[in-house]
Protein backbone atom coordinates (compact mmCIF):
# COMPACT_ATOMS: atom_id res chain seq x y z
CA UNK A 1 0.00 0.00 0.00
CA UNK A 2 1.44 3.36 -1.05
CA UNK A 3 1.95 6.13 1.52
CA UNK A 4 -0.82 8.69 1.76
CA UNK A 5 0.35 12.29 1.61
CA UNK A 6 -1.70 15.28 2.78
CA UNK A 7 -1.74 17.91 0.05
CA UNK A 8 -4.65 20.25 0.74
CA UNK A 9 -3.55 23.91 0.58
CA UNK A 10 -4.44 26.60 3.12
CA UNK A 11 -7.09 28.96 1.74
CA UNK A 12 -7.33 32.71 2.20
CA UNK A 13 -10.70 34.27 3.05
CA UNK A 14 -11.68 34.66 -0.60
CA UNK A 15 -10.75 31.04 -1.26
CA UNK A 16 -12.72 29.85 1.78
CA UNK A 17 -15.86 31.64 0.63
CA UNK A 18 -15.44 30.32 -2.91
CA UNK A 19 -15.00 26.78 -1.58
CA UNK A 20 -18.21 26.99 0.47
CA UNK A 21 -20.14 28.35 -2.50
CA UNK A 22 -18.89 25.54 -4.74
CA UNK A 23 -20.21 23.13 -2.10
CA UNK A 24 -23.64 24.78 -2.42
CA UNK A 25 -23.76 26.98 0.72
CA UNK A 26 -25.74 30.18 0.10
CA UNK A 27 -23.69 33.24 1.13
CA UNK A 28 -25.76 36.37 0.36
CA UNK A 29 -23.54 38.73 2.40
CA UNK A 30 -19.89 38.22 1.57
CA UNK A 31 -18.69 40.93 3.98
CA UNK A 32 -20.47 39.18 6.87
CA UNK A 33 -18.94 35.87 5.82
CA UNK A 34 -15.45 37.40 5.83
CA UNK A 35 -16.00 38.82 9.32
CA UNK A 36 -17.23 35.50 10.70
CA UNK A 37 -14.56 33.36 9.08
CA UNK A 38 -11.86 35.73 10.26
CA UNK A 39 -13.16 35.49 13.84
CA UNK A 40 -14.15 31.80 13.94
CA UNK A 41 -11.79 30.14 11.50
CA UNK A 42 -12.64 28.15 8.38
CA UNK A 43 -11.93 24.69 9.80
CA UNK A 44 -14.04 25.27 12.92
CA UNK A 45 -16.87 26.72 10.79
CA UNK A 46 -16.82 23.66 8.53
CA UNK A 47 -17.12 21.40 11.59
CA UNK A 48 -20.48 22.96 12.36
CA UNK A 49 -21.50 23.11 8.70
CA UNK A 50 -20.87 19.38 8.26
CA UNK A 51 -24.28 18.63 9.80
CA UNK A 52 -25.94 19.86 6.60
CA UNK A 53 -23.80 17.59 4.40
CA UNK A 54 -24.52 14.29 6.15
CA UNK A 55 -26.77 11.55 4.81
CA UNK A 56 -29.07 9.58 7.09
CA UNK A 57 -26.44 6.81 7.35
CA UNK A 58 -23.79 9.29 8.48
CA UNK A 59 -21.77 9.38 5.26
CA UNK A 60 -20.78 12.76 3.85
CA UNK A 61 -22.28 14.36 0.76
CA UNK A 62 -20.16 16.56 -1.50
CA UNK A 63 -22.81 19.28 -1.48
CA UNK A 64 -24.83 21.07 1.21
CA UNK A 65 -28.53 20.35 1.45
CA UNK A 66 -30.61 22.72 -0.71
CA UNK A 67 -31.52 26.03 0.94
CA UNK A 68 -28.83 26.02 3.64
CA UNK A 69 -27.33 29.45 4.21
CA UNK A 70 -24.22 30.84 5.85
CA UNK A 71 -26.36 32.22 8.67
CA UNK A 72 -27.78 28.77 9.41
CA UNK A 73 -24.27 27.70 10.30
CA UNK A 74 -23.39 30.83 12.28
CA UNK A 75 -26.62 30.45 14.25
CA UNK A 76 -25.54 26.94 15.23
CA UNK A 77 -22.14 28.31 16.28
CA UNK A 78 -23.86 30.91 18.47
CA UNK A 79 -26.10 28.30 20.07
CA UNK A 80 -23.20 26.03 20.88
CA UNK A 81 -21.23 28.92 22.40
CA UNK A 82 -24.15 29.89 24.67
CA UNK A 83 -24.70 26.24 25.59
CA UNK A 84 -21.06 25.86 26.65
CA UNK A 85 -21.32 28.99 28.78
CA UNK A 86 -24.47 27.68 30.42
CA UNK A 87 -22.82 24.34 31.17
CA UNK A 88 -19.86 26.12 32.78
CA UNK A 89 -22.25 27.94 35.13
CA UNK A 90 -23.31 24.54 36.49
CA UNK A 91 -19.77 23.19 36.59
CA UNK A 92 -18.66 26.18 38.67
CA UNK A 93 -21.32 25.51 41.33
CA UNK A 94 -20.44 21.81 41.45
CA UNK A 95 -16.67 22.32 41.55
CA UNK A 96 -16.91 24.81 44.43
CA UNK A 97 -19.23 22.44 46.33
CA UNK A 98 -16.76 19.60 45.77
CA UNK A 99 -13.95 21.60 47.36
CA UNK A 100 -16.15 22.21 50.38
CA UNK A 101 -17.15 18.54 50.54
CA UNK A 102 -13.53 17.42 50.84
CA UNK A 103 -12.86 19.90 53.64
CA UNK A 104 -16.13 19.29 55.48
CA UNK A 105 -15.60 15.52 55.48
CA UNK A 106 -11.98 14.44 55.34
CA UNK A 107 -10.58 17.58 56.93
CA UNK A 108 -12.82 17.17 59.95
CA UNK A 109 -12.25 13.42 60.17
CA UNK A 110 -8.49 13.23 59.60
CA UNK A 111 -7.03 16.68 60.15
CA UNK A 112 -5.78 19.63 58.17
CA UNK A 113 -3.16 17.78 56.11
CA UNK A 114 -4.90 14.45 55.49
CA UNK A 115 -3.95 14.41 51.80
CA UNK A 116 -0.25 14.00 52.77
CA UNK A 117 -1.07 10.64 54.35
CA UNK A 118 -0.65 7.90 51.74
CA UNK A 119 -2.70 5.50 53.89
CA UNK A 120 -5.84 7.47 53.00
CA UNK A 121 -5.48 6.27 49.41
CA UNK A 122 -5.92 2.89 47.77
CA UNK A 123 -3.00 0.45 48.01
CA UNK A 124 -0.71 0.80 45.05
CA UNK A 125 -1.77 4.34 44.25
CA UNK A 126 1.21 6.50 43.28
CA UNK A 127 0.77 8.96 46.11
CA UNK A 128 4.14 10.63 45.55
CA UNK A 129 3.08 11.54 42.00
CA UNK A 130 -0.11 13.09 43.38
CA UNK A 131 1.87 15.24 45.80
CA UNK A 132 4.16 16.29 42.97
CA UNK A 133 1.15 17.26 40.87
CA UNK A 134 -0.33 19.29 43.73
CA UNK A 135 3.00 21.00 44.35
CA UNK A 136 3.07 22.04 40.71
CA UNK A 137 -0.46 23.46 40.84
CA UNK A 138 0.10 25.46 44.05
CA UNK A 139 3.61 26.57 42.96
CA UNK A 140 5.32 24.90 45.88
CA UNK A 141 8.77 25.53 44.38
CA UNK A 142 10.22 28.74 45.81
CA UNK A 143 11.37 29.71 42.33
CA UNK A 144 7.69 30.08 41.38
CA UNK A 145 6.61 31.85 44.56
CA UNK A 146 5.54 34.94 42.62
CA UNK A 147 2.81 32.85 40.93
CA UNK A 148 1.20 31.63 44.16
CA UNK A 149 -2.29 32.59 45.29
CA UNK A 150 -2.11 35.07 48.16
CA UNK A 151 -3.37 32.56 50.72
CA UNK A 152 -0.82 29.96 49.60
CA UNK A 153 1.93 32.55 49.85
CA UNK A 154 0.71 33.53 53.32
CA UNK A 155 1.06 29.93 54.51
CA UNK A 156 4.60 29.56 53.19
CA UNK A 157 5.53 32.89 54.71
CA UNK A 158 4.08 32.01 58.12
CA UNK A 159 4.78 28.28 58.68
CA UNK A 160 7.58 25.81 58.17
CA UNK A 161 5.82 22.57 59.14
CA UNK A 162 4.13 20.83 57.46
CA UNK A 163 5.92 22.04 54.36
CA UNK A 164 2.65 22.21 52.36
CA UNK A 165 -0.58 24.10 53.13
CA UNK A 166 -3.67 22.53 54.74
CA UNK A 167 -6.17 20.75 52.53
CA UNK A 168 -8.73 23.57 52.54
CA UNK A 169 -6.13 25.91 51.01
CA UNK A 170 -4.83 23.31 48.56
CA UNK A 171 -8.32 22.54 47.28
CA UNK A 172 -8.89 26.19 46.45
CA UNK A 173 -5.86 26.08 44.14
CA UNK A 174 -5.90 22.67 42.43
CA UNK A 175 -7.99 21.91 39.37
CA UNK A 176 -11.08 19.77 38.96
CA UNK A 177 -9.17 16.98 37.23
CA UNK A 178 -6.84 16.60 40.20
CA UNK A 179 -9.76 16.50 42.63
CA UNK A 180 -11.51 13.89 40.50
CA UNK A 181 -8.40 11.67 40.44
CA UNK A 182 -7.97 12.08 44.19
CA UNK A 183 -11.52 10.98 44.85
CA UNK A 184 -11.20 8.02 42.48
CA UNK A 185 -8.12 6.79 44.35
CA UNK A 186 -9.22 7.32 47.95
CA UNK A 187 -9.89 4.32 50.15
CA UNK A 188 -13.51 3.23 50.13
CA UNK A 189 -14.13 4.59 53.63
CA UNK A 190 -12.80 8.02 52.66
CA UNK A 191 -14.83 8.00 49.44
CA UNK A 192 -17.97 7.32 51.46
CA UNK A 193 -17.32 10.34 53.68
CA UNK A 194 -17.01 12.70 50.70
CA UNK A 195 -19.93 11.15 48.80
CA UNK A 196 -22.12 11.48 51.91
CA UNK A 197 -21.82 15.25 51.55
CA UNK A 198 -23.86 14.87 48.35
CA UNK A 199 -26.07 12.05 49.62
CA UNK A 200 -24.97 9.76 46.79
CA UNK A 201 -23.14 6.44 46.39
CA UNK A 202 -19.34 6.71 45.88
CA UNK A 203 -19.60 4.80 42.59
CA UNK A 204 -21.91 7.48 41.21
CA UNK A 205 -19.81 10.37 42.48
CA UNK A 206 -16.63 8.85 41.03
CA UNK A 207 -18.24 8.42 37.62
CA UNK A 208 -19.87 11.84 37.67
CA UNK A 209 -16.64 13.63 38.58
CA UNK A 210 -14.81 11.94 35.72
CA UNK A 211 -17.57 12.97 33.32
CA UNK A 212 -17.66 16.48 34.77
CA UNK A 213 -13.91 16.94 34.29
CA UNK A 214 -14.06 15.91 30.63
CA UNK A 215 -17.14 18.05 29.91
CA UNK A 216 -15.61 21.03 31.70
CA UNK A 217 -12.45 20.74 29.61
CA UNK A 218 -14.38 20.66 26.34
CA UNK A 219 -16.32 23.77 27.37
CA UNK A 220 -13.35 25.66 28.80
CA UNK A 221 -11.36 25.03 25.61
CA UNK A 222 -14.30 26.11 23.42
CA UNK A 223 -14.79 22.75 21.74
CA UNK A 224 -18.13 21.89 20.16
CA UNK A 225 -20.57 20.18 22.54
CA UNK A 226 -23.49 20.00 20.10
CA UNK A 227 -23.40 16.78 18.06
CA UNK A 228 -20.46 15.33 19.98
CA UNK A 229 -19.77 11.81 21.19
CA UNK A 230 -18.01 12.27 24.53
CA UNK A 231 -15.28 9.81 25.57
CA UNK A 232 -16.91 8.95 28.91
CA UNK A 233 -20.42 7.86 29.86
CA UNK A 234 -21.65 8.56 33.40
CA UNK A 235 -23.21 5.90 35.59
CA UNK A 236 -26.98 6.41 35.83
CA UNK A 237 -28.77 5.91 39.18
CA UNK A 238 -30.75 2.66 39.16
CA UNK A 239 -34.05 4.49 39.67
CA UNK A 240 -33.56 6.46 36.43
CA UNK A 241 -32.30 3.54 34.33
CA UNK A 242 -35.67 2.95 32.58
CA UNK A 243 -35.63 6.51 31.21
CA UNK A 244 -32.17 6.08 29.70
CA UNK A 245 -32.34 2.48 28.50
CA UNK A 246 -32.28 1.67 24.82
CA UNK A 247 -31.53 -1.33 22.64
CA UNK A 248 -28.57 -1.58 20.31
CA UNK A 249 -26.66 -4.18 18.37
CA UNK A 250 -23.17 -5.00 19.62
CA UNK A 251 -20.18 -6.05 17.53
CA UNK A 252 -21.29 -9.68 17.69
CA UNK A 253 -24.64 -8.78 16.17
CA UNK A 254 -26.45 -9.36 19.46
CA UNK A 255 -29.19 -7.05 20.72
CA UNK A 256 -28.22 -5.63 24.10
CA UNK A 257 -29.74 -3.07 26.46
CA UNK A 258 -27.66 0.00 27.24
CA UNK A 259 -28.25 2.60 29.96
CA UNK A 260 -27.36 6.13 28.89
CA UNK A 261 -25.06 7.11 26.06
CA UNK A 262 -22.09 9.33 25.23
CA UNK A 263 -24.18 12.32 24.09
CA UNK A 264 -24.82 15.62 25.85
CA UNK A 265 -28.37 14.72 26.93
CA UNK A 266 -27.00 12.18 29.42
CA UNK A 267 -24.33 14.60 30.63
CA UNK A 268 -26.89 17.34 31.26
CA UNK A 269 -28.89 14.94 33.43
CA UNK A 270 -25.86 14.52 35.70
CA UNK A 271 -25.42 18.29 35.93
CA UNK A 272 -29.05 18.69 36.91
CA UNK A 273 -28.85 15.96 39.57
CA UNK A 274 -25.67 17.45 41.02
CA UNK A 275 -27.27 20.90 41.16
CA UNK A 276 -30.36 19.49 42.89
CA UNK A 277 -28.06 18.13 45.59
CA UNK A 278 -26.12 21.33 46.20
CA UNK A 279 -28.37 24.17 45.05
CA UNK A 280 -32.03 23.14 45.21
CA UNK A 281 -34.24 25.66 43.45
CA UNK A 282 -31.57 26.87 41.05
CA UNK A 283 -33.05 28.22 37.78
CA UNK A 284 -30.39 26.46 35.72
CA UNK A 285 -32.80 24.01 34.06
CA UNK A 286 -35.31 26.77 33.33
CA UNK A 287 -32.52 28.74 31.68
CA UNK A 288 -31.60 25.68 29.63
CA UNK A 289 -35.19 25.43 28.40
CA UNK A 290 -35.10 29.15 27.52
CA UNK A 291 -31.94 28.60 25.47
CA UNK A 292 -33.41 25.61 23.64
CA UNK A 293 -36.56 27.64 22.93
CA UNK A 294 -34.55 30.62 21.66
CA UNK A 295 -32.81 28.31 19.20
CA UNK A 296 -35.80 26.10 18.50
CA UNK A 297 -34.69 25.61 14.90
CA UNK A 298 -31.49 23.86 16.03
CA UNK A 299 -32.01 20.07 16.04
CA UNK A 300 -31.56 18.46 19.47
CA UNK A 301 -31.35 14.84 18.27
CA UNK A 302 -27.59 15.20 17.60
CA UNK A 303 -27.21 15.87 21.35
CA UNK A 304 -29.09 12.67 22.19
CA UNK A 305 -32.39 14.27 23.19
CA UNK A 306 -35.54 12.20 22.56
CA UNK A 307 -38.31 13.59 20.36
CA UNK A 308 -40.50 16.27 21.98
CA UNK A 309 -38.31 16.40 25.08
CA UNK A 310 -39.94 18.31 27.94
CA UNK A 311 -37.41 17.68 30.69
CA UNK A 312 -35.93 14.91 32.78
CA UNK A 313 -38.35 12.81 34.84
CA UNK A 314 -38.69 13.53 38.54
CA UNK A 315 -37.82 11.07 41.29
CA UNK A 316 -41.54 10.64 41.98
CA UNK A 317 -42.25 9.79 38.34
CA UNK A 318 -39.44 7.25 38.23
CA UNK A 319 -40.61 5.69 41.51
CA UNK A 320 -44.06 5.23 39.99
CA UNK A 321 -42.48 3.69 36.88
CA UNK A 322 -40.47 1.27 39.04
CA UNK A 323 -43.64 0.20 40.85
CA UNK A 324 -45.46 -0.24 37.52
CA UNK A 325 -42.67 -2.44 36.19
CA UNK A 326 -42.55 -4.45 39.38
CA UNK A 327 -46.30 -5.10 39.21
CA UNK A 328 -46.08 -6.03 35.51
CA UNK A 329 -43.26 -8.47 36.20
CA UNK A 330 -45.24 -10.07 39.04
CA UNK A 331 -48.29 -10.46 36.82
CA UNK A 332 -46.16 -12.01 34.08
CA UNK A 333 -44.75 -14.57 36.54
CA UNK A 334 -48.22 -15.50 37.76
CA UNK A 335 -49.50 -15.94 34.20
CA UNK A 336 -46.48 -18.08 33.30
CA UNK A 337 -47.05 -20.21 36.38
CA UNK A 338 -50.74 -20.62 35.56
CA UNK A 339 -49.92 -21.62 31.97
CA UNK A 340 -47.29 -24.16 32.98
CA UNK A 341 -48.38 -27.85 32.84
CA UNK A 342 -49.22 -29.27 36.25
Amino acid sequence: MSARTFSKPALDLAGQIAHLRVRGLAIPDEDEARTVLKAVGFYRFCGYALHWRLKADGTKEAQFLPGITFRDVTRLCDFDRKLRTHILHAVERIEVALRAAFSNSLGVAYGSHWYLDASRFAPGYKHAELIGRIQGEIHHDQKRADKRDVFIQHYYGSYDNPDMPPAWMVFEAINLGTMSKMFANLNRAEQKLVAAEFGEHPRLVKSWLEMLTVLRNYCAHHARVWNRQFPVKPVIPKLYAPYFEYQMENRKGETVTEIGDFRLHTQLFVLQKFLELIAAGTPWMDQLFDLLHEYGDIPTAPMGFPDKWVGFPTEEEMTQEAERRKAAAKEARLMAKAAAPS
